[in-house]
């Protein structure tokens, strides 16, 4: 290829690739806009006293006040459309507990845990739900939920004074539970303490630079949100699906996955229709055992175990299984992150994520992954994690300011594939490509308009990169 052509894609790639730089550098549509919804599990349980009885007053006490506090979360997800909606299966009265009405500390939440953990069934602590406690009253927050990382799982929830921006409040608690940081915790940066200010937290795993600014996120520090109208960002609304994701997000278990729509999904439909369907959580409830009514609105649930899933066909992103049994989906790639060198904000590498475990020989062979800088391959080591299907891609040299390139090759049985030998779904010629830039810090640079994924490069952009990429295949190869 001559110069002249090779510096004119590279122009082109140049302004692609500036267009596509963030902070996350990709999030594939099916993640980003999944093609299921989503029902999260609430059991709210409220601490009755010494008397058996709930608090006389405050805003949270009643039935009609928690399913206020439902309608609102959820017509506020509606209004952002969001794929996920809050299910809530009980309203319960904890009795024999009174110890626990308040006030107390909101620094006790995790010995108050350890106490409902070990008598499950005095405390209604469920294992497939989100648990939310109403105290009558706590001292030091309006509600406080741990993240995942933490080991802690409940909720707590303030009914004398209430939360910050009430119905809201407890969506934002939820955010929480499933790994959501607030918009203005930036450790070692001089935002910190400004709620107003563009800071790029995200999530516990990552950073987000669509949160800013945050004047209407549900995950910031206003007390004057309003219903309909505050939102989660795009780049947040992945970190919940990925969260969520069927059967390895980190708090999956509470989530009910159904009305999968995509193609992979219907082309297996002959198959799993054949089978007995697993019955649904409502049937089960039914069959269980008469519901009782709480106060004549929300009828309890069964004992444990409260049932998911719908009888549905598995998602594309989840595997999709046919034709009795054998795989026959293409595997994706669901995100690609910066990997941060150790101590430092200088990216040295990136963190592939796959939708299912793929082939580990092939993918540690690296035969089919180039990284390229302007249109140069660069040398770099990978590992692949088959606890989290990643690939981590890790540079020899240190990575200077400029425009990257990504490519996983996809074009016959030799390239990455997973463990049934389908091969990677690719999204330009044979070739999954994303581009990204990193600044003069070493750093991602974020995207001149806040959002959240991306797409991958048009065909045209990859052909001297995949053209490198290839002599750089075949050399290995031969080696």
């Amino acid at each position: 290829m001559g110069k002249v052509r090779i510096l004119a894609v590279a122009a082109v790639l140049f302004a692609a690739l500036s267009s596509q730089a963030m902070a996350q550098i990709y999030v594939s549509d099916s993640l980003a806009a999944p093609s299921v919804t989503k029902y999260v599990r609430v059991s709210v349980k409220i601490m009755n006293d010494a008397s058996g009885r709930r608090p006389a007053d405050g805003f949270y006490h009643t039935n009609e006040q928690i399913l206020t506090v439902f309608d609102e979360s959820n017509a506020t997800l509606a209004a952002m459309d969001a794929d996920w909606r809050l299910e809530l299966v009980e309203i319960v009265d904890v009795r024999g507990a009174s110890q626990w009405f308040g006030p107390w500390d909101c620094d006790s939440k995790r010995e108050f845990e350890a106490y409902a953990r070990a008598d499950a069934s005095r405390y209604y602590y469920r294992s497939n739900a989100i648990n939310i406690y109403v105290i009558s009253e706590l001292i030091g927050c309006g509600g406080y939920c741990s993240i995942p990382s933490s080991g802690d799982e409940l909720i707590i929830i303030n009914n004398r004074v209430g939360i910050l921006n009430w119905s809201l409040g407890w969506l934002h608690e939820v955010g929480h539970y499933f790994g959501l940081q607030h918009t203005y915790q930036c450790p070692d940066r001089p935002c910190e303490s400004y709620h107003d200010v563009c800071t790029g937290a995200g999530s516990e795993f990552r950073d987000c630079p669509d949160v800013c600014p945050d004047t209407l996120n549900i995950m910031g520090g206003r007390d004057d949100l309003a219903v309909g109208l505050a939102t989660f960002s795009s780049c947040q609304l992945s970190e919940l699906a990925l969260a969520m994701r069927e059967g390895a997000g980190v708090r999956s278990k509470v989530v009910d996955h159904v009305e999968v729509n995509n193609a992979a999904a219907t082309a297996c439909e002959a198959t799993t229709t054949s089978q007995s369907p697993t019955t649904s959580a409502t049937s089960v409830s039914a069959a269980a055992s008469t519901p009782t009514v709480s106060g004549g609105l929300i009828p309890r649930a069964p004992e444990e175990p409260l049932t998911g899933g719908t009888g549905v066909a598995p998602s594309a992103t989840s595997g999709s299984v046919c034709n009795g049994g054998a795989d026959v989906t293409a595997p994706e790639v669901l995100r690609i992150d910066a990997q941060y060198a150790p101590n430092s904000l200088r990216v040295n590498g990136i963190v592939i994520q796959f939708n299912e475990s793929m082939d580990a020989a092939e993918v540690q062979n690296g035969v089919d992954i180039a990284v390229t800088f302007e249109t140069t391959p660069i040398d770099g080591t990978i590992a692949w994690r088959d606890n989290d299907m990643t690939l981590a891609w890790t540079a020899k040299k240190a990575l200077p300011a400029g425009q990257y390139g990504i490519f996983l090759t996809g074009q016959d049985k030799t390239d990455f594939q997973d463990r049934a030998g389908n091969v990677l779904q690719a999204n330009t010629d044979g070739y999954f490509a994303v581009g990204f830039s990193l600044d003069a810090n070493g750093g991602v640079v974020p995207p001149s308009v806040a959002a959240c994924g991306g797409s991958g490069l048009s065909a045209m952009l990859t052909a001297a990169p995949v053209a490198i990429a290839s002599r750089r295949r075949r050399r290995h190869r031969r080696g």
